[in-house]
């Protein structure tokens, strides 16, 4: 059984980052990708604000 990959990409806006997250998925055969703005909601939904409230300003 493979490993999962977990590889993170982070820069400014507009630089680029889902376009190499693309190319990199397709060249080292990743089916899914997972968008920041989802991790985020899911973390909302776990983390409420009175633990994290950096996270219900996003």
């Amino acid at each position: 059984m493979r490993k999962p990959y977990v590889i993170l990409i982070g820069s400014a806006s507009g630089i680029g980052k889902s376009t190499i997250a693309s190319k990199l998925a397709k060249e080292l055969n990743i089916k899914h990708l997972i968008e920041s703005d989802f991790i985020r909601a899911v973390v909302r939904g776990i983390i409420g604000k009175e633990y994290a409230p950096a996270f219900s300003r996003l």
